[in-house]
């Protein structure tokens, strides 16, 4: 149980980010990460905060509102490490 234990404590603790994006490409930065934060139980408040500290962190608030699809692929990239980092 031990062992057990702490592999599901270091899973809930960490962020995954996938080869391949997960995201809608319909939607912005910011309504993906408030969306998955709200996923994770967030309440909205909480997610908003999240979100803007996330969007903040790896550069992406001044494209936080323009649809993921028009983004290069170095800016998916860091919504990838945000959305790992949300929890």
């Amino acid at each position: 149980q031990g062992e057990r234990a702490r592999t599901a404590d270091v899973a809930r603790r960490t962020g995954y980010v996938a080869q391949d994006s997960m995201f809608d490409y319909r939607a912005t930065p910011r309504s993906e990460l408030q969306f998955q934060a709200r996923l994770f139980g967030m309440s909205r408040g909480a997610a908003s905060r999240r979100t803007e500290e996330l969007l903040l962190l790896v550069g992406l608030e001044s494209s936080a509102d323009v649809r993921i699809v028009t983004l290069s692929g170095g800016n998916r990239r860091r919504l990838d490490l945000a959305m790992a980092q949300l929890h």
